[in-house]
């Protein structure tokens, strides 16, 4: 993921940065008198287009960029129309996606024993908690649930851990150093 000559990224834009400006685009919503300013589907095309160049790399890869493109497509239909729970629900799972299918990539590729440590605990980690969101959300239905007492102090724990773990995947992501690609023999 360093932007190396033949790695995916835009010219400046080395792909590490490209796939980190891309989930940030994806996870903030950055508003102004109501409208989006950076639209989600800018962000996971973004995340694509690394994805796919490292897709060669790694099946974890290969993964996490179906993933993406899932997201995109979703994304897509949410700014079309008034997005709801059920394609809340498939863009977090899309974006578990591209978590767990990166973090697989990590594990087998990252230089650092500490990396491929954090990478192993961040995908189980989303995986996790997004289970629980989706077990919290199938319980919910499209109705506003008033949470107080223990269970809203669960709440705001579980949403400080999902927070925790995406700024720490981020940050992994970003330092994060690749074993190099093996040379190919020319026939």
């Amino acid at each position: 993921m360093s932007g190396a000559q033949g790695q995916p990224g835009l010219p400046g834009l080395p792909g590490r940065a490209m796939l980190v400006l891309g989930l940030l685009i994806v996870l903030v919503d950055l508003r102004f008198n109501g409208f989006d300013i950076v639209s989600d589907p800018v962000g996971w095309v973004l995340a694509m287009v690394v994805l796919l160049g490292l897709a060669r790399r790694h099946t974890g890869f290969a993964v996490a960029a179906a993933s993406a493109i899932a997201g995109t497509f979703v994304s897509l239909c949410t700014v079309l129309s008034e997005p709801g729970t059920v394609l809340s629900v498939v863009e977090g799972v899309a974006l578990t996606g591209v978590v767990f299918g990166t973090c697989t990539a990590l594990i087998a590729l990252a230089l650092s024993p500490t990396d491929r440590r954090a990478a192993d605990i961040i995908r189980w980690l989303d995986l996790g908690l997004t289970v629980l969101s989706l077990l919290a959300a199938g319980t919910a239905g499209d109705e506003t649930v008033q949470v107080g007492g223990a269970a809203g102090l669960l709440v705001v724990i579980g949403v400080m851990a999902a927070i925790v773990t995406v700024v720490w995947f981020l940050v992994v992501v970003w330092r994060v150093e690749l074993r190099p690609e093996p040379a190919t023999a020319l026939g």
